[in-house]
């Protein structure tokens, strides 16, 4: 039913090795024990190999094992309720979180955390962990209001196991940080700023000065400073993080690519287009290469080379880097991973609509010049992305301004717009 290598046989395995032992059948004994031990070796090196392979940033490769180890540990003696199936199911979900597949990690999340509370109790520094990776998962979603209470919580639980052990424990930086970028992303900066200096002062006193933990947490500080308009004070963090990994982190990990493209915008802010431009090329080549060509961080680092593009008035430039971000998150759509919980597809695209915009704009000064229909069908196309978004009416427009000279399109723009306009008007009625 199992295959001869399936977990589950080690046990039975060891049995019939002690019966024959016991029998003096020393012979057979040695073979079925022998058998046992290499089934044991093979799932024990498992997780291993894919802790190896996710820290390199590979992260497809390292989500293959992370699925065949939760079908190992699910069918294994004890039954799934095990902590062992727990921590399968939340390396899963971190590997599904990585390559931003929301809908597929949250439901293995849940059911981690589940298990561990019910098996160790809700105050556990295991359960702290599991809330983490929960509340990480919807913050990236914007479900600030489900996340934070999470976050809360899990900041008390390290919090209070720290007071018997150690002030300065990791996980309590890990805590602070994740809050306090929640923080950031809801706009109260005053309040994250005091929780991202004790996380940095904490993994500094815990893993040294030049840990890529460390890099991590003034990344994370000096994004804050750059939102304050503390420029000198960011680039400063940015550079000594970008020191750290580069000496620290293989050439290609994704978290060098990060770095660079948060410096990268940091120059583009400050006008110094030259300086960003070869860092946001560096980042894209190292997070396409690390994440995959669908996910979204490579749209986004796309649609920075394209706003850059437009701020050098080079619009083909901005147009092709807008298209193809665009694309990406089109592919993931009918791929079925345009979002998460209780999104349609197109839900990613009306949420990150700036390729979108981004394309019409480029595209549309450059058919005011030169006049294209394959211009005017991309923005036509572009639009029904975004359908039922606020942009999507100005997309709309902006299509049908540029279809002029198209007669063929222009008709197809006319009959959306009254079809749009006939169905809200039977829905008012």
């Amino acid at each position: 039913m199992l295959g001869p290598d399936h977990p589950d046989l080690a046990p039975i395995l060891g049995h019939l090795a002690r019966l024959y032992r016991a029998q003096g059948r020393t012979a057979e004994a040695d073979l079925f024990d022998a058998r046992g031990q290499a089934i044991r070796e093979q799932r024990a090196g498992l997780r291993p190999e894919m802790v190896r392979l996710r820290d390199a940033g590979k992260y497809a490769e390292a989500r293959l094992i992370a699925e065949r180890l939760v079908e190992i540990e699910d069918h294994s003696v004890g039954g799934p309720d095990r902590n062992d199936v727990a921590v399968a199911l939340n390396d899963l979900a971190q590997l599904y979180f990585a390559q931003d597949r929301y809908a597929e990690a949250e439901p293995l999340l849940r059911r981690s955390l589940n298990i561990i509370e019910r098996a160790l109790g809700p105050q556990d520094n295991n359960v702290a962990v599991a809330l983490d990776s929960l509340a990480n998962l919807y913050s990236a979603q914007g479900h600030h209001a489900e996340a934070e209470p999470l976050f809360r919580r899990s900041l008390a639980i390290r919090e209070k196991e720290a007071q018997r052990d150690n002030p300065d424990d990791a996980g309590v930086s890990n805590a602070l940080n994740s809050l306090a970028r929640l923080y950031v992303a809801q706009g109260r900066l005053a309040e994250a700023e005091p929780l991202f200096e004790r996380s940095v002062s904490i993994r500094e006193k815990v893993f040294g000065p030049d840990h890529p933990e460390v890099a991590a947490a003034l990344t994370n500080q000096a994004g804050l400073y750059h939102d304050q308009g503390r420029d000198a004070e960011a680039e400063r963090l940015y550079r000594r993080s970008l020191d750290i990994l580069e000496n620290r982190l293989p050439a290609g990990h994704h978290h060098l690519g990060a770095v660079l493209h948060n410096l990268a915008l940091l120059y583009k802010d400050q006008g110094r287009y030259a300086e960003a431009e070869p860092l946001f090329k560096r980042s894209l080549g190292i997070i396409e290469t690390a994440l995959g060509p669908e996910h979204l961080d490579v749209s986004t680092a796309l649609n920075n080379l394209a706003e850059l593009a437009a701020l050098q008035g080079d619009w083909a430039m901005a147009a092709d880097y807008s298209r193809r971000s665009a694309d990406i998150i089109k592919r993931r759509a009918e791929c079925g991973l345009g979002g998460g919980r209780g999104e349609q597809m197109g839900g990613e695209a009306r949420r990150l609509a700036k390729p979108f915009l981004g394309l019409v704009s480029a595209s549309h000064r450059l058919a005011d010049s030169s006049p294209s229909q394959r211009l005017a069908a991309d923005m036509f196309e572009t639009a029904q992305w975004v359908q039922g978004s606020e942009a999507a009416a100005s997309l709309v427009q902006m299509a049908a301004r540029s279809a002029r000279g198209l007669p063929e399109l222009a008709q197809l723009v006319r009959e959306r717009q009254d079809l749009v306009g006939e169905g809200r008007s039977k829905i008012g009625s």
